[in-house]
């Protein structure tokens, strides 16, 4: 449920630059800020539209945006369309979604490979693994609607953003939408972290920097008592 929640946001964040013609290209987990909300649910923003497309119907130049021919993106999220160099449009936004909602459901990576060459042969070879059978008891419209976006073919991909923002609310309010039956084995490599990467170095730093002031004041503190063995006078209240 949880899922469909965030998935919902992220399509709605694409809703809203497609609106305007502008595919993102580059969607993907490092560009997806997780806000954390009072009542224990997160805010999501889409950022990082440096690689962004403004597409054809914008009163905008596009002659030098993209070419054919040019590849750009992050592998394992780029569309296989958009990894072969042709023309893309805003179903490449819709596969990266895919990918991510894929990735989050089953705890593991979807295209993975020892090298780039390795990792685009293998997504290029064939149709990703049906989600429903990597996570056993996963509701069949849940699972054949990201099948749906992760199709080879864009045709055969959802008509628009709106369309799969629309579904995943409905799912996300639903009874049947549940945890699954197990608990998929999420590898070291895979697990989520809240925090941008490039913050990740900083909070440890931070934290050093606390526990360095707190054993400071502590032995402040030890300096502080009295060597005689004899407990501290407790203060006389004052008399009203």
């Amino acid at each position: 449920r949880q899922v469909c929640d965030l998935g919902s946001q992220i399509a709605d964040a694409l809703t809203a630059a497609h609106a305007i013609h502008i595919v993102h290209r580059d969607l993907k987990p490092d560009n997806i800020l997780l806000e954390p909300r009072d009542d224990g649910t997160f805010l999501i923003k889409v950022l990082d539209f440096g690689v962004a497309r403004i597409t054809a119907g914008a009163n905008l130049p596009t002659s030098d945006l993209t070419r054919m021919g040019t590849v750009i993106g992050t592998p394992g999220y780029m569309a296989p369309e958009q990894a072969m160099g042709e023309s893309v449009d805003f179903r490449v936004d819709i596969y990266a979604l895919g990918v991510i909602m894929w990735e989050c459901i089953a705890g593991k990576v979807l295209w993975d490979g020892a090298s780039v060459s390795e990792l685009f042969t293998t997504q290029l070879a064939g149709q990703a693994p049906p989600l429903g059978t990597e996570v056993p008891g996963l509701p069949p419209e849940l699972s054949a609607l990201v099948d749906l976006m992760l199709d080879r073919n864009p045709r055969r991909r959802p008509e628009s953003a709106r369309q799969i923002r629309d579904a995943l609310r409905r799912m996300s309010h639903s009874t049947l939408i549940a945890a699954p039956s197990h608990k998929p084995a999420v590898p070291a490599t895979a697990v989520a972290n809240p925090l941008p990467r490039w913050l990740v170095p900083v909070s440890i730093g931070v934290l050093v920097v606390l526990v360095v002031i707190g054993l400071t004041m502590g032995q402040g503190k030890t300096a502080q008592r009295p060597n005689d063995g004899t407990a501290p006078t407790p203060a006389t209240p004052a008399t009203p």
